[in-house]
This record gives C-alpha cells, structure tokens and sequence, in this order.
C-alpha cells in the first residue's frame, strides 16, 4: 500500500474529520478537500474561504505522527490527541455541536463509522 493510501485510511476511519464549512450555521465536516469543494458549491458562494480557514486541526502533522511512530498502539495515541485538538477548535470558534461529537461523522459503540 502506498504512503498516500494509508495516509487517506487514517483519515478516513481512524481520526476526527479535519475540515470543516465556515459558514454561519453550515454543520458541513468531512476528511477530504475534494469533498468540501463540492459541498462549498452548492452554497453558491463566490469567494472559496483560505484553507485555514476550513481547517479544524492540522491532520498532516498527527499522519505524520502516526507515520513516524516506533509501533505500539500509536493509533488510539493520536486519536485522542486529534479528538482533543477539535474540541479546542470547537471552543475556539464556538461549535457547541464539535463538543458532543468531535468525530464529526455517526458513531457507534465510540467507534467512527465510515
């Protein structure tokens, strides 16, 4: 598998989603920009928001953490320090509804569903 793939894994099915819409009141998250991209369009907004300005938490940097662990159970480490960096995010920019489900996607039995 390549480094690409495993990384989109990751992002997928074992951390919060990372990207989020701006907008007043739009609950929109997601774990990929294409995905946000579309989902921007159907705002038919003119002006596309600076990235960092959808960014919930810097996911390459906890993939680069999880890529550059020595084993363990690094996975659940860096799950709990990205759940931590939403929740952060959340009182930052006053998401009430990040708090109650940091994932940003249904979960069951504390696990994210894909």
């Amino acid at each position: 598998m390549r480094q690409q793939e495993l990384d989109r894994h990751y992002q997928m099915f074992h951390l919060p989603c990372w990207v989020f819409c701006p907008l007043p009141g739009c609950k929109w998250r997601g774990n990929r920009v294409d995905e946000f991209n579309k989902h921007w369009n159907t705002h038919q907004y003119n002006q596309k928001p600076a990235p960092e300005q959808c960014q919930i938490y810097n996911v390459k940097m906890v993939l680069d953490w999880i890529n550059d662990s020595q084993g363990g159970d690094f996975i659940s480490v860096a799950q709990n320090f990205a759940v931590d960096l939403v929740k952060e995010r959340a009182l930052e920019l006053e998401r009430q509804e990040w708090l109650e489900d940091p994932w940003g996607r249904s979960v069951r039995g504390g696990k994210p569903t894909a």
